[in-house]
């Protein structure tokens, strides 16, 4: 038995050497398409799902810009009399439920 071996008989709690290209079944299809995808770039699934965690911001962050873009939140600067007036003449028209 060699030196090794014998250690890790004597303390199975300790963590085992990752395999770099070692896919077991239990990571998801996408985890696996990411790692065949790359080309050899990402070898482990811990690396590809960091890779898809960061894909993930960057969508949320690409949507959020363009909802905020999209959508005036802020109120117009300037809220004139007549506008007010016209506002509410259609407001008073809309029928209640």
């Amino acid at each position: 038995m060699d030196i090794l071996a014998q250690y890790q008989k004597e303390h199975p709690e300790m963590k085992r050497a990752v395999e770099p290209y070692g896919i077991a079944d239990e990571y998801g299809w996408i985890v696996r398409f990411v790692i065949k995808l790359s080309g050899g770039r990402i070898r482990s699934a811990r690396h590809a799902t960091w890779v898809l965690g960061g894909i993930v911001v960057l969508v949320l962050g690409a949507t959020a810009a363009i909802f905020i873009a999209n959508f005036d939140i802020l109120p117009p600067e300037r809220f004139s009399e007549e506008e007010a007036a016209k506002q509410l003449e259609i407001y008073r028209k809309v029928q209640p439920f």
